[in-house]
């Protein structure tokens, strides 16, 4: 399984060997701790349900929000000078 943003996504293959190749990167990427995990308390898990469901009426992603509300910010900050 995959996730794409909140969303879990079955990863298919058509062809047997394209997917042993996908899940032995998979493997791979495991044992170098790139699936590392990350603790969130109850209020930053509201938080990010709550930010994710807004964005998602975009089909956008929570990291893509943040890059654009920095640069409005940025340009909003340049104006105010």
């Amino acid at each position: 399984m995959v996730y794409v943003g909140t969303i879990r996504k079955r990863k298919l293959f058509a062809d047997l060997e394209k997917a042993r190749h996908y899940a032995q990167a998979m493997v791979n990427g495991l044992s170098r701790g790139e699936a590392a995990s990350l603790n969130l308390t109850g209020e930053q898990r509201l938080s990010y349900t709550r930010a994710c469901q807004l964005i998602g009426e975009f089909g956008g992603t929570l990291d893509t929000a943040a890059v654009e509300y920095h640069e409005a910010k940025r340009l909003l900050s340049s104006l105010s000078k």
